[in-house]
């Protein structure tokens, strides 16, 4: 027998947070856990006397859709050898055959109701921010870059300071302009590479590190200019939910 449980999760930590969250949930109800790069496998979830007579084996996935992300547990529910000999031993009795038929069948809800309360545990941490990591530690994990708004700052303040030299006859317009451009076209972050007036409206998420806000002109000016990719998403909630680059000019008017 096979059955799922899924639970969706609004947070933009990395998936590695999350299942550190999982895991750590699942050791105090599990038998067994083992993680592997991109599964935890659970044995014997919320194991007492009346489970001696199931055998039960949880893979836990999860993925990332425009939604959130997506906690999936996926179940192989069996009965073990101990419900053989049970049902063996009374199957000739008058009604005893039936206890461990309802025994198995009430386990099987006792383990879902168990995936379902970590899931629910997990989620409640993680969107509320009772996590190891937090947002501003986490956007541009693995990355190795600064993030996006520090260096928006620091360019920003240059045009500044090129602006009072233009005014102050310093330099030129043409070399303003000149130089202007190059700070804009020197933008090489990892991460969405846009710059222009830092007036904030939505968020980017790109290969699970959520950037900005950002103005829609900014936005704008980056799928223009191929800084934004079609399979981008973007959001006016750094939580989500997420939808696709495509639907962005559609969604601004």
């Amino acid at each position: 027998m096979h059955f799922q449980v899924s639970q969706r999760i609004h947070t933009i930590v990395p998936h590695e947070v999350v299942f550190d969250a999982v895991e750590e949930q699942l050791k105090s109800v599990a038998y067994t856990v083992e993680r592997n790069h991109d599964e935890i496998i659970a044995t014997s979830l919320e194991a007492s006397f009346g489970s001696i007579n199931r055998n039960d084996t949880t893979r836990i996935t999860l993925n990332q859709n425009p939604e959130g992300l997506i906690l999936l547990a996926e179940v192989h529910y069996r009965p073990s050898f101990a419900f053989w000999i049970i049902l063996i031993l009374t199957l000739f009795s008058y009604i005893f055959w039936l206890i461990p038929i309802i025994f198995y069948l009430t386990q099987k809800n006792t383990v879902k109701s168990a995936i379902e309360n970590v899931f629910k545990r997990v989620k409640d941490d993680l969107e509320t921010g009772h996590h190891p990591q937090n947002v501003t530690e986490t956007r541009n994990l693995n990355s190795g870059t600064p993030s996006v708004s520090n260096d928006l700052e620091a360019e920003i303040k240059l045009l500044e300071k090129l602006a009072n030299l233009k005014a102050m006859g310093a330099i030129s317009e043409e070399e303003f302009l000149t130089k202007k451009q190059q700070i804009m076209g020197s933008h090489t972050s990892k991460t969405v590479e846009i710059l222009e007036e830092p007036v904030m409206e939505y968020y980017i998420l790109r290969n699970d590190n959520v950037n900005g806000p950002f103005s829609v002109s900014q936005i704008q000016n980056g799928l223009k200019t191929g800084k934004l990719r079609n399979d981008d998403l973007f959001s006016d909630n750094q939580y989500g939910p997420w939808e696709e680059m495509t639907h962005f000019e559609n969604a601004v008017q």
